[in-house]
């Protein structure tokens, strides 16, 4: 299937010339299967050059180490590698908003090689948030328009923030915290910044990721197994505090990548059980059944070869607008029904788009596609899969 090319932002790292191709108003080579190399006129072009000096000669890694979008794209936040600016764009005209450094991010003063987590930029594109993965105790909050600081999240009872997500419609901040002995799933109102949600959870249980569902007041945990505990879902509800129910995945010793549909009845999960026993699967968390196979491993080893698993490494699963199930692997993009699991689009890209690597790529919450390819320049594409 075809790749509609919406946005490119162009960002120079350093002083190096531009190849022929990455000048500004070149044809850009379009987005298609097997990542062609041919240029081909596009629906629109914004881009813009920002100098990104280069302020470590020993850094081997150049570009975009984290970028984040609002759920249209609309705003993008993006951690340099060249420098430890960060930079918030405007994806309508290319241009960058506002960019800042942040001295108490370890990783601006210190080892710019490791990935942080990639910034959050909340629903309606208005705040900011730049992590790390040293585990702080307090969150900064910016304000998009200008990088300052809106408020600092945290107290003396928080040692550690965990994972950090908004509520879909942007009106909350949750957050799986370690105060003092206990995990929390703590939550912050948007509008005055107040904590409004603080509910202890469960005993043996170690939260690896957070889904704010889309009624409002529910929010799934997903706990990885860790022999003899399986993976579990835990569904907790906000207004009243407390904890409702659980899923718990029996059938997998090891999951790795989830996606949980908005309204909570959907799981996508990529279970190991080993070689030749993995697969990605849907589970519905209402009735607790199995209900389609999106992949599952194949044994491809060659004879006198050593063993070789067909299953593709998924990097992201994401629910998109309509029910369908976005799919991330190491070499393609494909959109599956949920329900059967049948393939409705694909894109194999190669991890390359005309010669270039791709280096980031993550699904927005509105179906587009966001990726960054490596060069004498970081090129930001935001691109969206035919039907």
């Amino acid at each position: 299937m075809a790749v509609v090319v919406v946005v490119i932002i162009v960002v120079w790292i350093g002083k190096r010339s531009q190849p022929a191709g990455d000048k500004p108003g070149a044809p850009v080579p379009e987005a298609r299967e097997g990542g062609g190399s041919e240029a081909h006129s596009i629906e629109r072009r914004i881009e813009t050059n920002i100098p990104l000096p280069n302020r470590d000669p020993f850094l081997f890694a150049r570009g975009i180490l984290g970028l984040g979008p609002s759920a249209d794209a609309s705003v993008i936040a993006v951690r340099s590698a060249a420098s430890p600016r960060k930079y918030i764009f405007n994806r309508a005209t290319g241009k960058v908003i506002t960019e800042f450094d942040d001295p108490d991010d370890p990783l601006d003063a210190h080892d710019r090689s490791h990935h942080g987590q990639p910034p959050l930029v909340s629903p309606n594109g208005k705040v900011v948030i730049f992590r790390s993965y040293d585990g702080h105790r307090t969150v900064k909050v910016r304000e998009v328009a200008t990088g300052n600081v809106v408020t600092v999240l945290g107290d003396d009872a928080i040692t550690h923030f965990g994972k950090i997500a908004f509520s879909p419609n942007g009106d909350m901040l949750y957050a799986l915290v370690h105060a003092k002995l206990d995990n929390v799933l703590a939550g912050w109102r948007v509008a005055d910044w107040q904590q409004v949600c603080h509910i202890k959870i469960p005993e043996n249980r170690e939260p690896w990721s957070l889904h704010p569902l889309a009624d409002g007041k529910t929010v799934a945990t997903i706990t990885r197994p860790s022999l003899p505990r399986k993976a579990q879902v835990d569904f907790f509800d906000v207004r009243e505090q407390k904890f409702v129910r659980a899923f718990v995945l029996a059938s997998w010793n090891d999951t790795r990548t989830f996606a949980v549909s908005p309204d909570g009845t959907l799981l996508a999960v990529v279970g190991d059980n080993g070689l030749f026993n993995k697969a990605l699967e849907v589970y519905n968390m209402d009735t607790f059944k199995h209900i389609s196979t999106i992949a599952e491993s194949k044994d491809v080893t060659q004879p006198g070869g050593s063993p070789h698993d067909s299953f593709p490494q998924v990097g992201g699963l994401q629910f998109l607008p309509g029910g369908k199930l976005g799919v991330i692997a190491d070499d393609y993009v494909a959109i599956h029904d949920p329900k059967t699991g049948a393939q409705k689009a694909i894109w194999k890209h190669g991890n390359e788009i005309g010669g270039r690597k791709i280096t980031h790529m993550s699904l927005c919450a509105n179906g587009e596609i966001l990726m960054v390819l490596d060069g004498e320049t970081a090129t930001i594409l935001v691109t969206r899969l035919k039907e």
